[in-house]
């Protein structure tokens, strides 16, 4: 459900830790840690794949500019206090 949410351009609300983000999806991320969801949900963030319990893909599509993670990486926050 990521990749087709990546492909069209479309919302997701990802479920984590027991709470629900409706983010933004823009590209997977490869870090020492292992895998993870560059997005957008007002800021940027992480979110660690494995973490994600469940995926719902939202009829909203993202039109706003965004930051490459290239340039954003060192202002990023990562979801693992969420």
């Amino acid at each position: 459900m990521i990749d087709n949410a990546l492909d069209n351009k479309f919302y997701i609300e990802v479920y984590i830790n027991d709470r629900k983000i409706e983010v933004f999806p823009i590209c997977y991320v490869i870090r020492n840690e292992g895998l993870y969801l560059y997005c957008y949900n007002g800021e940027y963030l992480l979110i660690y794949v494995n973490e994600i319990k469940d995926v719902l893909i939202i009829n909203k599509i993202y039109e706003g500019k965004i930051i490459s993670y290239e340039h954003n990486k060192e202002k990023l926050y990562i979801n693992s206090v969420l």
